[in-house]
């Protein structure tokens, strides 16, 4: 589980630490901070996982206000068996021109090093501490995208690692932005969901289970709807869906849904896709677009699959179901006074009758 994470110099982000839970919501208001959060573990992801150069990756993000050089990232894994702390600082050259290089990097478990970049020079620790291994390296990019998965060799703690960051996904749906036609499958679902018929042709590939699980629960969720099912066309295959029944039976494509249907479409799949022991699903108002009646049944979904398979959820949201829904979970209020962000646990105040989505329209 990810216990915390320190970023500074990062946007709105100076000197900023989290502790989240299993499953968390991040409250405050428009520009408190709370996306910014999100967007630094999309980014350590991509520089690890993805492979994105620290250019890519890092350029422009410094905060306006500050003249350091230097961005800090920091996070806490805690596994049974112990803790995994990731250390990252990026330098900004002065310069116009100049481009964000990995200053330095590291990786321990338990405080025992695994894996440390400095100076241009890479220092791997097996973990049966036989040797180490030490060679140049560029600084441009993260020596870990290169780790093989799987924890059956030398590295296999570091490259367990490397599967927690990999299951970082942060899911912001974007309706408006969906691309019906698959012209190449993907294993996975992109942040902002526009290529859910490329990652449903994966599902419909690999995990028929899922799949099945996915359709079962859509069919509850809205009214009419049967199944998807593919047909092919020109430059690809077209994801359509089986609505209706009887003598109204009948085929939509996914952008004749309602935006709010093709959302719960979205939240559904990323639940059952990416929902597992280990991973971390970071949820951008998942509200938007789903009418109150059906927002709280992917949250006990949520929460069901949360117990039954693990992982961990945290959640943006300022919908007074979801707050008064998660009341009895980790809840953070982002505030942002005059400059850099603060979160601090949510400790309401106000009279214990009311509602916690109450209390906090309130400002208790």
């Amino acid at each position: 589980m990810l216990t915390r994470i320190l970023v500074d110099n990062f946007r709105p982000l100076v000197n900023f630490e989290l502790r989240p839970g299993r499953l968390s919501l991040l409250l405050g208001g428009n520009g408190s901070g709370k996306t910014s959060v999100f967007n630094a573990l999309g980014s350590l992801r991509d520089l690890i996982v993805q492979g994105l150069s620290s250019t890519e990756v890092f350029s422009a993000t410094r905060t306006q206000w500050e003249s350091r050089e230097v961005q800090r990232f920091e996070l806490d894994f805690e596994e049974s068996e112990g803790t995994y702390r990731y250390a990252l600082e990026i330098q900004h050259p002065q310069g116009l021109h100049e481009k964000p290089l990995i200053r330095s990097e590291s990786v321990s478990f338990e405080g025992e090093p695994l894996y440390r970049f400095s100076q241009g020079e890479v220092h791997l620790y097996y973990d049966d501490r036989s040797e180490t291994s030490v060679f140049p390296f560029r600084s441009d990019q993260s020596f870990l995208t290169n780790l093989e998965p799987g924890r059956a060799n030398r590295l296999g703690r570091l490259a367990g690692f490397k599967e927690l960051v990999a299951g970082i996904w942060v899911i912001q749906p974007n309706p408006f932005a969906l691309e019906v036609v698959s012209k190449q499958d993907v294993p996975f679902l992109s942040r902002s969901g526009v290529n859910f018929a490329a990652f449903y042709g994966s599902l419909n590939d690999e995990r028929p289970d899922v799949r099945t699980m996915l359709e079962e629960r859509l069919r509850e969720a809205i009214p009419g709807f049967r199944n998807f099912l593919f047909k092919r066309v020109a430059d690809g295959k077209l994801l359509m869906t089986a609505y209706g029944g009887g003598q109204h039976k009948g085929e939509l494509t996914l952008l004749e849904l309602s935006e709010g249907q093709r959302v719960q479409a979205m939240l559904y799949a990323a639940v059952f896709w990416h929902l597992r022991s280990g991973s971390v699903l970071c949820f951008d108002e998942p509200d938007n677009f789903i009418s109150l009646p059906e927002i709280q049944p992917w949250l006990q979904t949520l929460r069901d699959e949360l117990e039954e398979h693990g992982g961990q959820a945290i959640i943006i949201s300022h919908h007074p179901e979801v707050i008064d829904y998660l009341a009895v979970d980790s809840i953070w209020r982002f505030e942002r006074p005059s400059g850099p962000v603060i979160a601090r646990p949510y400790e309401p105040t106000g009279p214990p009758e009311l509602k916690l989505s109450e209390l906090v329209a309130r400002g208790d």
